[in-house]
């Protein structure tokens, strides 16, 4: 670890993959840590000039380590729910997947709708706009559904990626969803 600058709030430092990877794999529990993350953005190769030369900054608040099916159930009050299985990589702690097949590390992390982060991008070390190069970036399709329902004896309740809980429909606004045999009745008209 170096340190690269000091601010009123404390120590700057500045860590290579493989230090980071030391420290996330202490990690024991659910923590809020505040990160910057500089990646390069998946584009195009052909007739792009801003192809590898753009690097995408995102500065934020996360939750590292948060058991997310724990969270969701008792955000619903749901004890059954359980996320859908991660196929990235193996976990090797609370917060560090591993993939064999690619030799890399992931992080486990989670942010929220109240906080998300904030994206900025840069070309050759100055501020762009998307806007300018976003004909060139990879296309992406997001989750039509935006988000996870789950049903239980209390109504539909929808997790969104960010991990936001809202119910959807409590009991009374099931129209006639019996959720024993998951099949309408008809519902006698008021």
């Amino acid at each position: 670890m170096r340190t690269i600058g000091f601010t009123d709030k404390g120590q700057r430092i500045e860590l290579s993959t493989k230090e980071l990877i030391s420290i996330l794999m202490e990690q024991n529990k659910g923590t809020f840590c505040w990160l910057w993350f500089e990646t390069t953005p998946k584009m195009k190769k052909t007739n792009n000039p801003y192809f590898d030369r753009v690097k995408k900054i995102t500065k934020g608040n996360i939750l590292l380590g948060c058991d997310y099916s724990k969270r969701v159930q008792n955000e619903t009050e749901n004890p059954e729910f359980q996320a859908e299985k991660n196929n990235v990589g193996e976990k090797l702690t609370k917060c560090v997947r591993y993939n064999d097949k690619y030799d890399r590390y992931y992080l486990d992390y989670e942010w929220f709708e109240e906080v998300v982060p904030k994206s900025e991008y840069k070309f050759d070390g100055d501020t762009i706009e998307k806007q300018m190069f976003q004909d060139f970036m990879n296309s992406y399709t997001p989750n039509k559904y935006d988000g996870k329902y789950t049903v239980t004896d209390v109504g539909v309740w929808k997790v969104t990626p960010q991990g936001k809980v809202t119910q959807e429909a409590g009991p009374e606004l099931l129209g006639g969803f019996d959720l024993t045999t998951c099949e309408c009745k008809k519902v006698p008209k008021k």
